[in-house]
């Protein structure tokens, strides 16, 4: 795996080629490049795009935010031209993005047999799991506000360096992910989505306010919730009771105009239920390419 520690302000800059000598450049993303780095001249190449022949190896990188909030990010790039970009945000002590990083691969989960990015990658999407910033190791404990700022500047990033497509943005959550998607993330950034939506496994409770969505916003995202009726507060440290969180998040999208929800409630746990989390993201992804 390639490995490289950069910030924002270093990667506008000429260093990045110097830094980066083992990635091929390639066209820019069809996406707007973001008002944050529009500095780029127009028709940049992306830097940190790996050569096709390193595509089965991922990125990683460490990302440095306008408000100096670092963490790590793990980006796997599609074989062919990105027909989107999922976004997986890990659960608490980010357990699976840690493995995706180094090997120690199971089955499901991020970048297992039938996970998250064997799903994505096979319908031509490019995948990157953000570890949540600060020292809390969790996404939707503490300092949500500046969690949001720094994934919105991730998500830029990705775009202009990485050549990532935001057309097509999925928003892909497991437990605490779920959780800071869902009342956090996707109210403050669901405007600027042009496409996609989010899935959320383990969780993902509604937000405490009531927030007002477009009605474009409410017509073309697709959101989506996988949480296994044995995920309970009986079975669960600190009684997390996953399936009532997702439920009630389902009723609050629902209730403010979401047109395009879906929902299953398989026989799984906590803990199991990341053995599906490949074959759930392939039917959600598979559906909103036959216009679901």
């Amino acid at each position: 795996m390639i490995s490289v520690h950069l910030s924002r302000r270093a990667l506008t800059g000429a260093m990045a080629g110097l830094l980066l000598g083992g990635c091929t450049l390639r066209g820019a993303s069809q996406s707007t490049a973001p008002s944050s780095s529009r500095s780029r001249r127009p028709g940049a190449s992306p830097s940190l795009r790996p050569t096709s022949g390193d595509l089965s190896a991922p990125i990683s990188f460490s990302y440095t935010d306008s408000d100096d909030e670092t963490s790590s990010c793990i980006f796997y790039a599609a074989i062919d031209a990105p027909v989107g970009l999922v976004t997986y945000l890990d659960g608490d002590g980010q357990p699976f993005h840690d493995q995706g990083g180094q090997g120690e691969r199971g089955r499901g989960g991020l970048a297992g047999v039938g996970g998250v990015v064997e799903a994505a990658g096979a319908r031509g999407y490019d995948v990157v799991s953000v570890r949540a910033p600060g020292d809390d190791d969790a996404w939707w404990l503490d300092g949500q506000d500046a969690k949001v700022r720094y994934l919105e500047e991730v998500l830029d990033y990705v775009s202009v360096e990485c050549g990532a497509n935001l057309d097509q943005l999925w928003l892909v959550g497991y437990s605490g992910g779920s959780e800071f998607i869902s009342q956090w993330f996707f109210p403050a950034y669901a405007e600027h989505m042009v496409n996609g939506g989010f899935i959320l496994f383990g969780g993902g409770d509604a937000p405490e306010e009531r927030t007002t969505f477009s009605d474009v916003a409410e017509e073309r995202l697709s959101l989506n919730w996988v949480t296994g009726t044995r995920d309970v507060p009986d079975h669960n440290p600190d009684e997390f009771d996953g399936i009532g969180r997702a439920r009630n998040s389902l009723d609050y999208y629902r209730a403010a105009g979401f047109r395009r929800t879906w929902s299953d409630w398989p026989d799984d746990d906590h803990g199991s239920i990341a053995e599906t989390f490949g074959r759930y993201v392939g039917r959600v992804l598979d559906a909103a390419a036959d216009g679901e």
